[in-house]
């Protein structure tokens, strides 16, 4: 699979494959399992490192358990041993899971009748020497990394498995969720969206947050020129409904 030596266009695989896409309403309805025992499953059914990221990680490391207002799990899975993840996709719908979203980077894995589903992420070093001119070391969570947190990735038992998280796991909860990231904080998002992305938005929308929470549609506003202009212009866009809008 040399598509796999820059990324694992995981979209195009399960489309090529006639995986279907979404929940279907007459199988795997009567399933119930709890969020411990779906990502047992998860681990088990995969031969490869998963790593805590976000969210995840912060249950495993502050609460030795997943945090129950937690929407998903966050797993990363290094690019080498990705083909493995997909090649286990049957094995995970037989197991109940379906694909909720297949994209560039990310297999979400739903749960019937649940809201809560998995992202199971790309991990990669850049290669990418411009990138790495500007001392970026690692690609996961949709954003770059200066850190070596994989390359020094600890073993840990989470939910009576062995998983893996970034390390030192304290600096990497701390870059992602402030210096208070031991209180909890029922919406403090980390990394919604690229840092990239972020820049971009910057002229049209105000965060509330820091770079590396802000991206939910709760901690942006738009500018209030942009908010006028939306106002008078553009209230049939889809985009008019997607952030607030000050006065």
């Amino acid at each position: 699979m040399r598509f796999f030596k820059t990324h694992p266009r995981i979209r195009q695989f399960v489309q090529s494959n006639g995986f279907p896409v979404g929940p279907s309403p007459l199988k795997n309805s009567g399933i119930e399992r709890s969020k411990t025992e779906w990502l047992q499953i998860l681990h088990d059914s995969l031969s490869v490192r998963l790593y805590l990221l976000c969210g995840t990680c912060l249950g495993a490391v502050r609460d030795r358990a997943i945090i129950p207002y937690d929407p998903d799990a966050d797993i990363g899975v290094l690019l080498e041993e990705f083909p493995k993840v997909l090649a286990a996709i049957p094995e995970l719908i037989r197991h109940g899971f379906y694909i909720l979203y297949a994209k560039k980077w990310t297999l979400t894995l739903g749960i019937p009748g649940q809201v809560f589903h998995i992202d199971i992420m790309v991990v990669k070093p850049v290669q990418n020497p411009i990138v790495r001119l500007f001392g970026f070391r690692w690609f996961f969570d949709q954003r770059f990394y200066k850190e070596n947190y994989i390359s020094d990735a600890e073993s840990v038992m989470f939910l009576d498995r062995e998983f893996y998280v970034p390390s030192p796991v304290q600096v990497y909860l701390k870059q992602l969720y402030g210096a208070d990231w031991e209180t909890p904080q029922q919406h403090k998002p980390s990394g919604v969206l690229p840092l990239f992305t972020q820049l971009t938005l910057r002229p049209f929308v105000r965060f509330k947050l820091g770079a590396s929470f802000s991206g939910a549609d709760w901690c942006v506003e738009w500018r209030p020129w942009a908010s006028r202009f939306l106002k008078r212009y553009g209230t049939q866009w889809a985009v008019y409904a997607r952030y607030t809008h000050p006065e």
